[in-house]
């Protein structure tokens, strides 16, 4: 059985196909929600996912972790405890070639880390910055051990 993960990190529609190496018929499950024979998931969520297939007939459950790194659009440091930090999802990022940057509008560097526990809070040098779109780098070794770079923007609105 081969899982596939067909968009990339950071996208917007992120797709799961999963390929039976057989001519059997399965059924696939996604985070415990419904059977399905349909082998392919679309519109899935950033972060850590079990798959499960098993046999159309109930039985030899398979179970899969799948891994997809993705990133709020916005975030809103304003005290009220929700989406205070801006930091993409990495679950399974190694701090081993990890790097992550965030940039003015004017190109100036306001934030960066190496590890991936660690966001960006709205502020540079302890002041908050102004609402807007910010550029951010990411830097991190993917999940089959490619060194992987992705430049994209978030909005931060207080």
């Amino acid at each position: 059985m081969t899982v596939e993960i067909i968009s990339e990190d950071f996208s917007e529609n992120n797709v799961i196909v999963i390929s039976p190496d057989n001519n059997g018929n399965y059924e696939y499950n996604l985070d415990g929600n419904q059977w399905q024979q349909d082998n392919t998931f679309t519109n899935v969520s950033g972060g850590i996912h079990e798959i499960e297939v098993r046999d159309i007939r109930g039985c030899g459950i398979t179970t899969y972790n799948v891994y997809i790194i993705d990133y709020p659009r916005f975030f809103t440091p304003n005290g009220d405890e929700n989406n205070e930090i801006f930091l993409p999802i990495t679950y399974y990022v190694s701090q081993i070639g990890y790097s992550f940057s965030v940039f003015n509008r004017n190109g100036m560097e306001i934030f960066t880390t190496d590890n991936p526990q660690f966001g960006w809070d709205g502020t540079y040098k302890g002041v908050p910055v102004q609402d807007g779109n910010y550029v951010y780098q990411i830097e991190y070794i993917n999940g089959v051990g490619v060194s992987t770079k992705k430049i994209n923007v978030v909005t931060l609105v207080r």
